[in-house]
């Protein structure tokens, strides 16, 4: 980190000292001067309708024997994990990999295996594309 005294405080003006970086002009999010990952605003909103409804199915009850709603809940979590944005999908995989995240117990305890590793594999095949 470098600190500038108060004569180097204007922005975007090369710094007398030619050791010392030029500080880039007033950037904002959004911003083409920002550097990392562009977010597509479009992708953030479907990734948390995805995960609200992931999380709206894990949370339903049934009955042992409830097997029509069993297989709606099971079709339906497949429709939101494909929903998924791909830029998304690392970060949804490593939450549900987490102990201690909340949906992600959830979604170990409220499913069985073999859906657990239906929706897992439709994350997974969303990271080979990136």
């Amino acid at each position: 980190m470098y600190i500038l005294d108060r004569q180097q405080t204007t922005l975007g003006e090369p710094n007398p000292d030619p050791g010392m970086p030029t500080r880039p002009p007033s950037t904002f999010p959004g911003d083409p001067g920002i550097r990392g990952p562009r977010i597509n605003p479009l992708d953030a909103a479907a990734f948390l309708a995805a995960q609200e409804e992931i999380r709206k199915q894990l949370e339903r009850n049934f009955r042992a024997d409830d097997e029509p709603g069993i297989l709606d809940r099971r079709r339906r979590l497949r429709q939101a994990f494909q929903s998924v944005p791909n830029p998304f999908a690392q970060d949804l995989l490593g939450r549900l990999m987490d102990g201690n995240d909340p949906l992600a117990r959830l979604f170990r305890y409220k499913i069985a295996t073999a859906t657990r590793n239906e929706m897992l594999s439709i994350l997974k095949k969303k990271l080979e594309v990136i």
